[in-house]
Protein backbone atom coordinates (compact mmCIF):
# COMPACT_ATOMS: atom_id res chain seq x y z
CA UNK A 1 0.00 0.00 0.00
CA UNK A 2 0.96 3.36 -1.02
CA UNK A 3 0.57 4.93 2.35
CA UNK A 4 2.89 2.36 4.09
CA UNK A 5 5.88 4.07 2.36
CA UNK A 6 5.16 7.41 4.98
CA UNK A 7 5.41 5.15 7.91
CA UNK A 8 8.45 5.82 10.30
CA UNK A 9 7.56 2.54 13.09
CA UNK A 10 10.80 1.40 14.60
CA UNK A 11 12.43 4.61 13.27
CA UNK A 12 14.80 7.39 15.61
CA UNK A 13 14.41 10.92 14.58
CA UNK A 14 16.77 13.18 16.23
CA UNK A 15 15.26 17.38 16.07
CA UNK A 16 17.66 20.00 17.19
CA UNK A 17 15.59 22.79 19.08
CA UNK A 18 12.96 20.13 19.44
CA UNK A 19 11.50 21.53 22.81
CA UNK A 20 9.48 24.65 20.96
CA UNK A 21 8.07 26.39 18.42
CA UNK A 22 8.59 24.27 14.94
CA UNK A 23 11.14 22.25 16.39
CA UNK A 24 8.68 21.08 18.77
CA UNK A 25 5.77 20.45 16.15
CA UNK A 26 8.26 18.47 14.02
CA UNK A 27 9.18 15.82 16.99
CA UNK A 28 5.78 15.26 17.72
CA UNK A 29 4.80 14.85 14.17
CA UNK A 30 7.45 12.67 13.22
CA UNK A 31 6.29 10.52 16.69
CA UNK A 32 2.61 10.67 15.04
CA UNK A 33 4.46 8.95 12.12
CA UNK A 34 5.81 5.96 14.41
CA UNK A 35 9.21 7.02 15.19
CA UNK A 36 10.87 7.64 18.48
CA UNK A 37 12.65 10.58 18.95
CA UNK A 38 15.17 12.44 20.64
CA UNK A 39 15.40 16.07 20.80
CA UNK A 40 18.73 19.06 21.91
CA UNK A 41 16.92 21.89 23.82
CA UNK A 42 18.18 24.14 25.92
CA UNK A 43 15.17 24.85 27.87
CA UNK A 44 11.49 23.63 28.49
CA UNK A 45 11.44 19.96 26.98
CA UNK A 46 8.32 19.17 29.30
CA UNK A 47 6.14 20.01 26.70
CA UNK A 48 7.06 17.75 23.85
CA UNK A 49 8.05 15.17 26.76
CA UNK A 50 3.83 14.61 27.63
CA UNK A 51 3.08 14.72 23.93
CA UNK A 52 5.49 12.39 22.48
CA UNK A 53 5.22 9.41 25.54
CA UNK A 54 1.20 10.23 25.09
CA UNK A 55 1.72 8.83 21.83
CA UNK A 56 3.73 5.52 23.66
CA UNK A 57 6.82 6.53 21.80
CA UNK A 58 10.08 7.00 23.94
CA UNK A 59 11.49 10.49 24.13
CA UNK A 60 15.08 11.28 24.93
CA UNK A 61 16.81 14.42 25.82
CA UNK A 62 19.54 16.24 25.68
CA UNK A 63 20.38 19.42 27.08
CA UNK A 64 22.36 21.49 24.85
CA UNK A 65 22.39 25.38 24.15
CA UNK A 66 23.41 25.26 20.35
CA UNK A 67 24.44 28.96 20.26
CA UNK A 68 27.81 28.05 22.26
CA UNK A 69 27.96 24.60 22.23
CA UNK A 70 31.15 23.01 20.44
CA UNK A 71 31.84 20.40 17.86
CA UNK A 72 32.92 17.90 20.33
CA UNK A 73 29.85 18.88 22.76
CA UNK A 74 27.30 18.37 18.87
CA UNK A 75 29.21 15.61 18.03
CA UNK A 76 28.66 14.22 21.49
CA UNK A 77 25.38 14.52 21.54
CA UNK A 78 24.27 12.43 18.13
CA UNK A 79 26.29 9.89 19.77
CA UNK A 80 24.29 9.71 23.11
CA UNK A 81 21.36 9.15 20.98
CA UNK A 82 22.48 5.96 18.94
CA UNK A 83 23.93 4.45 22.47
CA UNK A 84 20.66 4.91 24.55
CA UNK A 85 18.13 4.60 21.83
CA UNK A 86 19.98 1.87 19.78
CA UNK A 87 20.10 3.53 16.13
CA UNK A 88 19.31 6.60 14.58
CA UNK A 89 17.33 6.94 11.33
CA UNK A 90 16.02 10.66 10.65
CA UNK A 91 17.64 14.17 11.27
CA UNK A 92 16.43 17.36 11.58
CA UNK A 93 17.82 20.66 11.63
CA UNK A 94 15.03 23.46 13.39
CA UNK A 95 17.21 25.71 15.30
CA UNK A 96 14.48 28.95 15.66
CA UNK A 97 16.32 32.15 15.11
CA UNK A 98 15.86 34.91 16.98
CA UNK A 99 14.15 38.68 15.53
CA UNK A 100 16.92 39.92 13.33
CA UNK A 101 17.53 44.00 13.84
CA UNK A 102 18.66 46.11 10.53
CA UNK A 103 21.99 45.91 8.96
CA UNK A 104 22.75 49.33 10.25
CA UNK A 105 22.14 47.74 14.07
CA UNK A 106 23.63 44.08 13.29
CA UNK A 107 26.25 43.42 16.38
CA UNK A 108 29.09 40.84 16.34
CA UNK A 109 27.08 39.07 18.56
CA UNK A 110 23.79 39.01 16.69
CA UNK A 111 25.95 37.88 13.42
CA UNK A 112 27.95 35.13 15.45
CA UNK A 113 24.56 33.85 17.19
CA UNK A 114 22.80 33.21 13.46
CA UNK A 115 25.99 31.31 12.25
CA UNK A 116 25.59 29.12 14.87
CA UNK A 117 22.94 27.19 13.69
CA UNK A 118 25.04 26.56 10.39
CA UNK A 119 27.47 25.00 12.09
CA UNK A 120 25.41 22.91 14.69
CA UNK A 121 23.51 22.05 11.52
CA UNK A 122 26.70 20.82 9.51
CA UNK A 123 28.52 18.90 12.83
CA UNK A 124 25.62 17.37 13.86
CA UNK A 125 24.94 16.06 10.25
CA UNK A 126 28.24 15.41 10.03
CA UNK A 127 27.88 12.96 13.14
CA UNK A 128 24.93 11.80 11.73
CA UNK A 129 26.22 10.72 8.65
CA UNK A 130 29.21 8.56 10.29
CA UNK A 131 26.23 6.34 11.56
CA UNK A 132 24.54 6.28 9.00
CA UNK A 133 27.52 5.18 6.41
CA UNK A 134 27.69 2.06 8.13
CA UNK A 135 23.83 1.17 8.36
CA UNK A 136 23.43 2.19 4.61
CA UNK A 137 20.72 4.55 4.43
CA UNK A 138 19.41 7.87 6.87
CA UNK A 139 17.49 10.96 6.29
CA UNK A 140 18.55 14.59 7.10
CA UNK A 141 16.47 17.52 6.31
CA UNK A 142 17.33 21.05 7.28
CA UNK A 143 14.52 23.51 7.94
CA UNK A 144 15.63 26.78 5.89
CA UNK A 145 13.72 29.97 6.37
CA UNK A 146 11.08 31.83 3.81
CA UNK A 147 14.28 34.68 3.65
CA UNK A 148 16.02 31.97 1.66
CA UNK A 149 13.29 32.28 -1.27
CA UNK A 150 14.27 35.77 -2.04
CA UNK A 151 15.59 39.25 -1.11
CA UNK A 152 14.58 40.72 2.06
CA UNK A 153 14.97 44.45 3.79
CA UNK A 154 15.60 42.97 7.09
CA UNK A 155 18.22 39.72 8.58
CA UNK A 156 21.63 40.80 7.74
CA UNK A 157 22.63 37.75 8.62
CA UNK A 158 19.53 36.00 8.39
CA UNK A 159 19.80 35.77 4.51
CA UNK A 160 23.20 34.64 4.01
CA UNK A 161 23.20 32.55 6.75
CA UNK A 162 19.79 30.48 5.23
CA UNK A 163 21.17 30.45 2.03
CA UNK A 164 24.57 29.45 3.08
CA UNK A 165 21.74 26.16 4.52
CA UNK A 166 20.64 25.62 1.24
CA UNK A 167 24.31 25.30 -0.17
CA UNK A 168 25.22 22.98 2.53
CA UNK A 169 21.87 21.09 1.70
CA UNK A 170 23.44 20.48 -1.94
CA UNK A 171 26.73 19.88 -0.91
CA UNK A 172 25.85 17.18 1.63
CA UNK A 173 23.14 15.49 -0.68
CA UNK A 174 25.87 15.35 -3.56
CA UNK A 175 28.56 13.83 -1.91
CA UNK A 176 26.12 11.53 0.50
CA UNK A 177 23.75 10.31 -1.77
CA UNK A 178 25.83 7.27 -2.66
CA UNK A 179 25.82 6.30 1.05
CA UNK A 180 22.38 6.19 0.79
CA UNK A 181 21.70 9.53 2.84
CA UNK A 182 18.69 11.75 2.07
CA UNK A 183 20.12 15.35 2.60
CA UNK A 184 17.24 17.91 1.80
CA UNK A 185 15.73 21.21 2.79
CA UNK A 186 12.25 22.79 3.98
CA UNK A 187 11.87 26.43 2.93
CA UNK A 188 8.80 27.22 4.89
CA UNK A 189 6.64 30.50 4.56
CA UNK A 190 4.54 32.60 6.47
CA UNK A 191 3.94 30.41 9.57
CA UNK A 192 3.60 31.97 13.05
CA UNK A 193 2.81 35.56 13.36
CA UNK A 194 0.94 38.10 15.10
CA UNK A 195 -2.45 38.36 13.91
CA UNK A 196 -2.23 42.44 12.55
CA UNK A 197 0.19 40.78 10.10
CA UNK A 198 -2.04 38.45 8.68
CA UNK A 199 -3.72 40.57 6.40
CA UNK A 200 -0.79 41.90 4.75
CA UNK A 201 0.59 38.95 4.58
CA UNK A 202 -1.91 37.35 3.24
CA UNK A 203 -1.78 39.31 0.23
CA UNK A 204 2.07 38.54 -0.66
CA UNK A 205 1.29 35.05 -1.32
CA UNK A 206 -0.33 33.37 -4.00
CA UNK A 207 -2.23 30.67 -1.84
CA UNK A 208 -4.30 33.82 -0.05
CA UNK A 209 -3.66 32.00 3.52
CA UNK A 210 -0.87 32.07 6.08
CA UNK A 211 0.72 28.21 6.71
CA UNK A 212 -0.16 26.11 9.32
CA UNK A 213 2.18 23.99 11.28
CA UNK A 214 0.69 20.84 9.64
CA UNK A 215 1.67 22.32 6.82
CA UNK A 216 5.07 22.17 7.94
CA UNK A 217 4.91 18.85 9.63
CA UNK A 218 3.73 16.86 6.58
CA UNK A 219 6.76 18.02 4.23
CA UNK A 220 9.13 16.78 7.42
CA UNK A 221 7.07 13.04 7.35
CA UNK A 222 7.26 13.20 3.62
CA UNK A 223 11.00 13.87 3.15
CA UNK A 224 11.71 11.59 6.71
CA UNK A 225 10.04 8.82 5.07
CA UNK A 226 10.85 5.72 2.28
CA UNK A 227 8.03 7.81 -0.14
CA UNK A 228 11.24 10.16 -0.25
CA UNK A 229 14.12 7.79 -1.39
CA UNK A 230 14.59 9.17 -4.88
CA UNK A 231 14.97 12.81 -3.50
CA UNK A 232 18.00 14.64 -2.84
CA UNK A 233 19.19 17.84 -2.56
CA UNK A 234 15.71 19.37 -2.82
CA UNK A 235 14.87 22.63 -1.42
CA UNK A 236 10.67 21.83 -1.14
CA UNK A 237 9.22 25.07 -0.48
CA UNK A 238 6.16 25.22 1.57
CA UNK A 239 5.19 28.79 1.59
CA UNK A 240 1.70 28.80 -0.53
CA UNK A 241 3.38 29.91 -3.26
CA UNK A 242 5.09 32.63 -1.96
CA UNK A 243 8.42 31.33 -3.91
CA UNK A 244 6.97 31.42 -7.21
CA UNK A 245 5.81 35.15 -7.37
Amino acid sequence: MILDLFKLDGQVALVTGGSTGLGQAVAIALAEAGADVAILYSSRPEATRHAIQALKRRLMGVQLDIASANVTQLQGAVLQVTNQLGRLDIVVNCTASAAQPLAMDYAEKDWDGMHADLKAAFFVSQAAAQHFRTVGHGKIINIGAMLSAGDQATGAAHLPTRNNLLGLTRLLANQWAPLGINVNCIIPGFVSLSPEAQHELEAQVTAGRWGTVEDIQAAVVYLASAAADYVHGMALHVDGGLAAR
